[in-house]
């Protein structure tokens, strides 16, 4: 349910466990708040986030499990893009950093991660393609010596059509298909195993003015299907 005078979204799963889930945006329409509820109203978690004066530029965004603060994201920036996010516990402790890089275009190209100790953990390293689009992402454990990657496809318009993720010794671990309408809404999203086999399907409906009004979910490996409405006010 939207409810733009009090800049609102609620949305109700009954089954197969209830939990209420309401979204507040901002006056720039960014959100500022997350918080899913139990069936007797109390908070589950919340996930709260803190913007500059424009409403735009995030200062930090504080998670809760339930009522209790778990850690924040800190973020510094340098000519508009990220150039560091701090996650910060409970007592205000770093327990991890990251750093980003881009490139002359503003694309982040690079995201090193970083533990307590500055060691380095994980490195992110994204490939762009001539039209800006992100083809590939490289996932790196330095300690390790073990990296994955995801290459990703897009369509004549700019829409992902396929993602696919690949393990150490380019293994194929997973694959992902994108279908669109001819308003180039997503009304397909296909999870394929290993072998090829359909996994799940996402499956969406929209009305005239292009909301989404159901999504239809089929966990193949479960034999479980779900429907999910959506309502407007």
């Amino acid at each position: 349910i939207i409810d733009l005078s009090k800049n609102t979204y609620t949305e109700i799963t009954y089954y197969p466990n209830y939990s209420k889930t309401v979204v507040t945006f901002n006056e720039q329409k960014n959100v500022k708040d997350i918080s899913i509820y139990y069936t007797d109203n109390s908070l589950m978690s919340r996930v709260i986030t803190n913007y500059e004066a424009d409403d735009i530029t995030v200062i930090n965004k504080v998670y809760y499990f339930g009522n209790s603060m778990t850690f924040k994201t800190n973020y510094i920036y340098s000519s508009g893009n990220i150039i560091r996010q701090d996650y910060v516990d409970s007592i205000g402790k770093i327990n991890s950093y990251s750093k980003m890089f881009y490139d002359n275009s503003d694309k982040l190209i690079e995201e090193d991660k970083y533990n307590e100790k500055d060691s380095l953990e994980i490195v992110y390293q994204y490939i762009y393609d001539n039209s800006g689009n992100c083809t590939e992402e490289n996932i790196n454990y330095p300690q390790s010596n073990y990296t994955s990657k995801i290459l990703i496809k897009y369509d004549n318009s700019g829409s992902v059509i396929e993602k696919s993720a690949f393990s150490l010794g380019n293994k194929m671990i997973s694959k992902n298909e994108y279908k669109y309408d001819k308003n180039g809404l997503l009304v397909e999203d296909i999870s394929n195993s290993i072998d090829g086999k359909v996994v799940s399907k996402s499956e969406y409906k929209y009305d005239g003015s292009g909301n989404k009004f159901e999504w239809k979910y089929t966990d193949f490996v479960e034999d479980i299907e779900y429907l999910y409405k959506y309502e407007y006010q």
